[in-house]
C-alpha cells in the first residue's frame, strides 16, 4: 500500500472519479467512455515508482472491469510516452 495518506487519496480519488463518470456514461450518456490523459508527476514531491505503478493499475483495473462486464469505459490512454532525445518534452508526466 502507498506510505502517506496524500498518496491514498490520490488513488481513492482516481477511483470514485472513474466511478462516476462510467456510471453517468453507463447511465446517461449511453456512449463509451475513453479514460485519457492521465497519470502522476515525477515532479511532485510525493512522487515514487510505487505508486505511479498503483496509479495506473487502479485506472486500468476500473477500465478493464468495465469493459469485460460491457460497460461503457472502453479504454484508456496514458498521458506521454517519450523516447530517448525527447527530454526537452519532459513536463513530469513521462
Amino acid at each position: 500500500l502507498p506510505s502517506s495518506s496524500k498518496q491514498v487519496d490520490q488513488i481513492d480519488f482516481l477511483k470514485r472519479w472513474i466511478s462516476v463518470h462510467t456510471n453517468d456514461t453507463d447511465h446517461l450518456i449511453k456512449k463509451p467512455l475513453l479514460l485519457s490523459e492521465f497519470g502522476l508527476s515525477s515532479k511532485d514531491r510525493i512522487f515514487s515508482r510505487t505508486l505511479n505503478d498503483e496509479y495506473y493499475q487502479a485506472a486500468y483495473d476500473a477500465v478493464y472491469s468495465s469493459a469485460r462486464s460491457g460497460g461503457s469505459a472502453v479504454g484508456s490512454l496514458f498521458w506521454q510516452l517519450l523516447v530517448e532525445g525527447m527530454d526537452q518534452l519532459k513536463d513530469g508526466y513521462e
